[in-house]
């Protein structure tokens, strides 16, 4: 295992700020959820979470998000090279996969 648990976070969150562009509008608020090494210690977890506005009646009139969608995001990242092989939607086993915040 050449890359540590810093690296790895890092690189998922720089392959987040690449790619935000084409997964939607205006992620904010990037967390760190989870991170765990493969059983073969060839693999980091990487779990990041992340804001993303919920157009309402009121911000199609004023341009104002005041809903934010918190969605997760399971990043693959090789031990040894830092190279991200794979990123999904992180299902927990209760379901849950988002949860709404209204900062209004």
């Amino acid at each position: 295992m050449d890359i540590d648990v810093r690296t790895a976070v890092e690189r998922a969150k720089e392959f987040l700020n690449e790619v935000g562009d084409l997964i939607g509008e205006g992620i904010r608020d990037v967390r760190l959820e989870e991170v765990e090494l493969s059983e073969d210690s060839q693999t980091w977890l990487v779990t990041l979470s992340y804001g993303r506005p919920v157009p309402s009646p009121m911000s199609i009139n004023t341009g104002f998000y005041d809903t934010y969608e918190r969605e997760y995001k399971q990043f693959r990242v090789s031990a040894k090279t830092g190279e991200i092989s794979n990123m999904s939607v992180r299902r927990f086993s209760d379901g849950v996969e988002k949860y709404w915040v209204s900062l209004g």
